[in-house]
């Protein structure tokens, strides 16, 4: 039992520190290397999530969270962080990148939302983060 326990923990490790990968890579990204950093980013999460970012933002509110229901709240705020500076650096870099800025602002705002929700906690990063989506809108 405590073997699968210590497997599940290095998984969920693994996950994040993927994801967090995928974060340093936009938010380090150069203004030159912008959209085939985000390109590569959105196939390795296709890769390891069985979706892409942009198919994700593409549905409908009720649709997204059915499609993120099995994720844990750990790894839904680093895919929203992850949207979040997708989002950053498109405005940014004044280059569309195949990224709708609205969209992808009410879909993230619309996933913090749902943390603050499920969380049960206030977190004073989401709040910033919504205001700074909410000028997108």
């Amino acid at each position: 039992m405590q073997q699968e326990k210590d497997y599940l923990q290095r998984e969920i490790q693994k996950l994040t520190l993927f994801l967090t990968k995928l974060i340093s890579k936009i938010s380090g990204s150069h203004f030159d290397d912008v959209e085939n950093d985000l390109q590569q980013t959105d196939q390795e999460f296709q890769k390891n999530f069985g979706f892409s970012l942009f198919e994700l933002m593409d549905l409908p509110n009720q649709k997204i969270l059915d499609k993120l229901k099995d994720i844990n709240q750990t790894h839904l705020e680093k895919i929203t962080e992850l949207l979040f500076e997708s989002v950053k650096k498109a405005k940014e870099t004044d280059k569309n990148l195949g990224i709708d800025i609205k969209t992808f602002s009410e879909k993230t705002i619309f996933l913090l939302e749902h943390l603050d929700n499920i969380s049960g906690t206030y977190s004073i990063d989401r709040m910033n983060k919504k205001n700074v989506l909410q000028q997108n809108l």
